[in-house]
C-alpha cells in the first residue's frame, strides 16, 4: 500500500513538473486572454478590424504572450502580423473575413528565406509571421479569404503569382500549431 502511495505521489509530481516545463517553454497563457473586442473590434462584417486585432496581438506579445480571442461574429481585416508566444484563438461561430481592398494588404519585406516562386518584391497575407516561434491558430472558427472577390495587385511582380493575399503565410517560424479551424476561399 505504501509503495502505491509513493508511486502515485511521484506520478503527480512528475505531471506537475512536466506541465510547468511545457508552460515555460511554449506559450504562457493568460487565463482570460486578450479579446479583440476589448481593443475596438466589431463583429459586424463591415468594420475594418485590422488595427484592433493587431493591438490585441501586440498587447499580448508585450506581456510575454498568451491567447488572443476572436469571439463569435464576422471580423473583417487586412494583414495581421502574429508574434512569438501568441495563440490566435477562434471561438465557435467566429469568422476572420479578408478585406477585398488591396490597400489593406501592404507588402511585407522580402524575407531572408526565399523560394523558387518568389518574385522581385515581398509578400502579403491575411495572417502573416516571419521568424516567430510558439505561435498557434486554434479553435472552431473560420478564416475566409474571399479569394474570388480579390483582384490582382497593380504590380504582379511584387508578390508571388498575381499578388493576391494568401490566407496564412508563416515564413521561417518554429513550433507552430494550427488546429480545428475551417479555411475558405484562399486567393491563391
Amino acid at each position: 500500500m505504501m509503495n502505491i502511495l509513493r508511486i502515485s505521489f511521484l506520478v503527480l509530481i512528475f505531471g506537475f513538473v512536466s506541465n510547468s516545463a511545457y508552460a515555460e517553454l511554449d506559450c504562457p497563457i493568460q487565463s482570460d486572454g486578450y479579446n479583440i473586442t476589448n481593443y475596438g473590434a466589431k463583429g459586424d462584417g463591415e468594420f475594418l478590424n485590422t488595427k484592433s486585432i493587431q493591438k490585441a496581438i501586440d498587447a499580448c506579445a508585450s506581456k510575454g504572450g498568451g491567447k488572443v480571442i476572436i469571439p463569435a461574429g464576422v471580423f473583417k481585416s487586412g494583414t495581421i502580423i502574429l508574434k512569438s508566444n501568441v495563440e490566435l484563438h477562434f471561438e465557435h461561430n467566429s469568422v476572420l473575413l479578408s478585406s477585398i481592398n488591396v490597400a489593406d494588404f501592404p507588402l511585407q519585406p522580402m524575407p531572408k528565406y526565399r523560394s523558387h516562386k518568389d518574385q522581385l518584391g515581398g509578400f502579403n497575407a491575411l495572417i502573416y509571421a516571419e521568424g516567430q516561434e510558439n505561435i498557434a491558430l486554434t479553435g472552431s472558427g473560420t478564416i475566409d479569404g474571399q479569394g474570388p472577390l480579390h483582384t490582382p495587385m497593380p504590380n504582379p511582380y511584387a508578390g508571388d503569382i498575381d499578388g493576391r493575399p494568401r490566407n496564412i503565410l508563416l515564413i521561417s517560424c518554429k513550433n507552430i500549431k494550427v488546429d480545428g479551424l475551417r479555411m475558405l476561399n484562399a486567393s491563391i
